[in-house]
């Protein structure tokens, strides 16, 4: 897992307008802070980080590695995840975590029933480190693996490759992802995958 932004493109379908794309789209800058991520999950009930219109491009600064930053070396921290992982406010922690999201976003005139187009155009590690980790009795080999583990592994973004294990000789290809994301339901909707299913090397 890394620090990453994604490049999107949104767009919604509306029932009664046909002309959705007539204005002209912004460029719009998501940055991940302490009030434009929240922990653990979707809720209806937070306030929305940013408001687009239809057609807008949007950068999306996102971060993860919540619970183990106090393990992190130094080329994984800034000083953004740092304030985030220890002042984080209780109405953005959803659950426990450990998944942090950027947003939500709104996309104006939005409705229930309508259908939302949001592709994503690019993605790129911020970091030259991310982590993997095992934890006990979780993921698809939760019966391979009784001890919990946590590397972690320097990125080389301009071979966009990693070497791993470190020393081993291996290379393998980095191909960043989306991981999480969706729309809130108007119950609380929390996030309880492993952090092994986020690996995103």
């Amino acid at each position: 897992m890394n620090q990453h932004n994604f490049k999107i493109n949104s767009k919604i379908n509306l029932k009664a307008n046909s002309n959705i794309n007539s204005k002209v789209s912004s460029e719009i800058s998501l940055k991940a802070t302490c009030k434009t991520v929240h922990l653990g999950g979707f809720s209806s009930e937070l306030e929305p980080a940013l408001v687009v219109d239809s057609g807008d491009r949007i950068e999306v600064e996102t971060y993860t590695g919540f619970r183990i930053y106090d393990q992190a070396p130094a080329a994984f921290m800034t000083p953004e995840l740092i304030e985030i992982c220890q002042q984080l406010p209780s109405d953005r922690r959803i659950s426990s975590g450990p998944h942090l999201l950027t947003g939500p976003i709104y996309l104006r005139d939005a409705q229930p029933g309508d259908t939302l187009e949001v592709r994503i155009e690019a993605a790129s590690p911020r970091l030259a480190m991310g982590f993997n980790a095992i934890r006990p009795g979780w993921g698809s080999f939760s019966k391979q693996f009784s001890e919990p583990e946590l590397r972690f592994i320097p990125l080389d973004l301009v071979n966009n490759q990693a070497e791993f294990p470190p020393g081993s000789g291996v290379q393998i290809p980095l191909h960043p992802f989306l991981a999480f994301w969706g729309l809130p339901r108007t119950n609380p909707l929390v996030l309880r995958f492993p952090l092994e299913s986020m690996a995103a090397i």
